[in-house]
C-alpha cells in the first residue's frame, strides 16, 4: 500500500507569515497571488505556494494547467480558510477540499448521476460527493473539463474506474471541511504532517 502525505495550512497561519512566504516562493506564484482582489483568496494562493515550495520545490505546469514535478506527484486545493497539499512519490494524485455548506439544488441534478442522487437523497452531502468527483478528475490530470456526471463519486472510499483507469479514493472530514484524496492505480494510507513553523 502506498503512502500519501497531506498537509494543511489555515489562513490564520498564513496571514502573519505573509511577508516571509512572499520572499520564499517563486515569482510566478507570487504574481498569481497578487492578482486576487480579495485578501483571503490571495492568502490561500500564497499558502498553496508555500506548501509547494516546502514539499515539492521546482515544478512546471502542464498543458492542462496542472502543476507537476520531475521527482514526485502532488496536488493542491483550497476552500474558505484552509489550503491543503497531497504528495505521492509514485502515482498521479488529486485532492479537493470544500467547506461544508448548503448548495443550490440545481447543482445536484447538474453534477450527480442517478446513483449519486440516490446517495444524496439518503443524506450524503452534495459537497462530499462533489469533492470525490473533483479529486478523481484532478488525479486524471484533466480537471472537470469532461461531463461532470460521468466522473464517479462513488464509492467515497475505495476503488473507482474512470476513463479506463483505476483510481483509489479516501475521503476525510477535517474541521468542517470535506477532503477527498485520489491516487491512480494503487490503494494508499494517509499521513498528515503538521505545519507549525515557517
Amino acid at each position: 500500500m502506498q503512502k500519501v502525505i497531506i498537509s494543511f495550512l489555515n489562513i490564520n497561519q498564513i496571514k502573519p507569515n505573509r511577508e516571509f512566504i512572499e520572499q520564499e516562493i517563486d515569482e510566478r506564484r507570487l504574481q498569481k497571488a497578487n492578482r486576487y482582489v480579495h485578501e483571503n483568496s490571495a492568502l490561500l494562493s500564497l499558502g498553496a505556494a508555500w506548501l509547494i515550495h516546502k514539499y515539492v520545490g521546482d515544478y512546471y505546469v502542464d498543458e492542462h494547467g496542472k502543476p507537476r514535478s520531475e521527482s514526485l506527484f502532488f496536488n493542491v486545493s483550497h476552500s474558505s480558510d484552509l489550503v491543503v497539499i497531497a504528495i505521492s512519490d509514485s502515482e498521479e494524485i488529486g485532492i479537493d477540499i470544500e467547506k461544508d455548506a448548503d448548495k443550490n439544488k440545481e447543482l445536484v441534478s447538474y453534477c450527480l448521476s442517478e446513483e449519486e442522487i440516490q446517495e444524496y437523497d439518503k443524506g450524503v452531502s452534495f459537497l462530499e460527493l462533489f469533492v470525490s468527483k473533483e479529486s478523481i478528475a484532478k488525479a486524471d490530470g484533466k480537471g472537470l473539463s469532461s461531463n461532470i456526471k460521468s466522473i464517479p463519486a462513488l464509492p467515497l472510499n475505495g476503488k473507482a474506474e474512470y476513463m479506463e483507469k483505476s483510481f483509489y479514493r479516501h475521503n476525510i472530514k477535517k474541521e468542517g471541511y470535506f477532503v477527498s484524496i485520489t491516487l491512480e492505480n494503487k490503494d494508499f494510507y494517509i499521513i498528515e504532517e503538521e505545519n507549525n513553523e515557517f
